[in-house]
């Protein structure tokens, strides 16, 4: 008989014994990541370990979260996209290679892959199916193009392969580029947001510009704005008439490229008297606690927080917690992280079928659990969280919290659906894996994967605008807020 867990996680209690481990010599994964399918088991699948992430990881370890595509880049993808673009320096992959990082991904899946109801055994046929693809790739980029193509017919999210170039990318948090957010559409790649002093911003592009051309050649890769900092680009450019108020015209700029920060730091503003914004763009990259904790000292005493979380991909547990932990009471029951493990051991004692996921989060008695953070008593006004598609894993367990425990009103758009604990295996040649661990239901029984949250006050989705006053969703959710608030009481229907 499986002893049934019976002991909460705080989100400090496994820190210390995690990240003293070895490493996997196999896929040279750091201990935080390496046999964290039995500490998961062995822990009731809490997963809120220093260092365990949510999603857009800045280091080896479990994550949750939709990996960044381009920067110059692509905005945060649904599950079923191609989550994971491929650029950078062209490297030639032989045969050799390829079988082993293919050999490496299938071990990969086959023992440590765990969606709730997903069957991973089928991946044997599917890389059948797509064997002739693998076979005609030529550069790594090529190769894991066509792996992700495969992995995605399984249809969930935290499940992607980085090229070399990718992959240190994201250990560094930087890449060589022009510093825009671009989407790609017919004719080109569109320009929906550029950083604040930028080589792109210094160079005059600004949202709506469509790249037509690179260095004199028609784009047919996401991949051909960036390159080595220092490295000059000429770019043909096509200003419509919505952006310039002009007939469209076309125009060619010449950029040197920068190293671009994939950080950004939270910010705040305040909106009146009564009420403050606080920006989030990241549980990984950029999250500074001390910069967090100070932001929420300086909220004290408003009425009103709306918590922006749009555009925001995920990041670590540790942190996810770290930021509940000042707007929810120390103590607080949040969900359940469902291992393979705890499946299993659900299916034994029970003699349930573990598909159901939620029957199984409700069954274990280990919950992820707030905790209080620097002294700061939780906010005591109300609270609305902006949220957008591309709002995914740490921001929607965030999100679906404060909806739970404090009525917080969701203001925006459907969310990604995008809820798995994942980690990153190092593989062959500089490749990386993300894998899923764990799948995850909030305290109230709702599995977040594939099941986007709805807002409650919908807002055509666009991109946060700079000044939090005029933004459309904040002064949506700040008006929800003053007309449902009544002596300090969110009224809810």
């Amino acid at each position: 008989m499986t002893t049934r867990p019976t002991k909460s996680i705080s989100t400090s209690s496994m820190s210390a014994s995690i990240a003293q481990r070895p490493q996997n010599a196999g896929g040279q994964l750091r201990m935080r990541s390496a046999g964290m399918a039995n500490v998961w088991a062995l822990f009731g699948a809490m997963a809120l370990a220093a260092g365990a992430w949510l999603a857009v990881a800045s280091c080896t370890g479990p994550s949750l979260g939709l990996t960044p595509a381009l920067m110059d880049e692509a905005p945060g993808q649904t599950p079923g996209s191609e989550r994971v673009a491929q650029d950078g320096p062209t490297r030639v992959i032989g045969p050799e290679q390829k079988a082993a990082v293919l050999e490496r991904t299938t071990g990969v899946v086959r023992d440590r892959a765990y969606a709730s109801g997903v069957d991973f055994g089928k991946w044997t046929q599917i890389v059948e199916r797509y064997q002739n693809r693998f076979d005609d790739a030529e550069t790594s980029e090529q190769f894991s193009r066509q792996l992700n193509r495969a992995l995605n017919e399984f249809g969930i999210s935290h499940l992607d392969i980085l090229a070399p170039a990718a992959a240190t990318r994201r250990r560094e948090n930087s890449y060589g580029g022009i510093g825009v957010v671009i989407t790609q559409v017919d004719g080109g790649l569109k320009v929906e947001q550029v950083r604040p002093g930028s080589p792109a911003d210094k160079a005059g592009l600004t949202s709506g510009d469509v790249v037509t051309a690179v260095d004199g050649k028609a784009i047919n890769d996401l991949s051909a704005i960036r390159g080595e900092p220092g490295t000059s680009v000429a770019l043909t450019v096509r200003r419509d008439a919505e952006n310039a108020g002009a007939e469209a015209r076309v125009e060619t700029l010449r950029l040197t490229r920068g190293k671009i920060s994939t950080a950004t730091p939270p910010s705040a503003e305040n909106v009146g008297a009564d009420a403050a914004v606080i920006r989030l763009r990241s549980f990984t990259e950029g999250y500074d606690r001390s910069a967090i904790e100070k932001l929420f000292r300086e909220s004290k005493g408003r009425g009103f927080l709306v918590l922006d979380l749009r555009d925001n991909g995920g990041g670590s547990v540790s942190n996810l917690m770290h930021l509940l932990g000042l707007m929810l009471p120390a103590g607080s029951e949040v969900g359940t992280f469902v291992s393979r493990q705890m499946a299993e051991a659900y299916a034994e004692e029970t003699g349930k079928d573990s598909s159901n996921v939620v029957a199984v989060a409700s069954w274990a008695t280990r919950k992820m659990r707030t905790r209080r953070v620097g002294g700061i008593d939780p906010f005591a006004g109300q609270i609305a969280v902006l949220v957008n598609g591309a709002s995914a894993s740490a921001s929607e367990i965030t999100a679906a919290a404060l909806r739970e425990l404090r009525g917080s009103p969701l203001v925006g758009s459907r969310t990604a659906g995008a809820v798995l604990l994942s980690t990153y295996v190092r593989m062959e040649g500089g490749f990386e894996m993300k894998v899923p661990t764990s799948d995850y239901v909030t305290i109230k029984g709702h599995r977040l994967e594939d099941q986007p949250l709805s807002p409650d006050v919908s807002v055509p989705r666009r991109r946060p605008m700079v000044d939090a006053t005029k933004d459309p969703a904040v002064l949506e959710a700040l008006e929800f807020l003053r007309a449902n608030t009544e002596a300090g009481v969110l009224r809810r229907e």
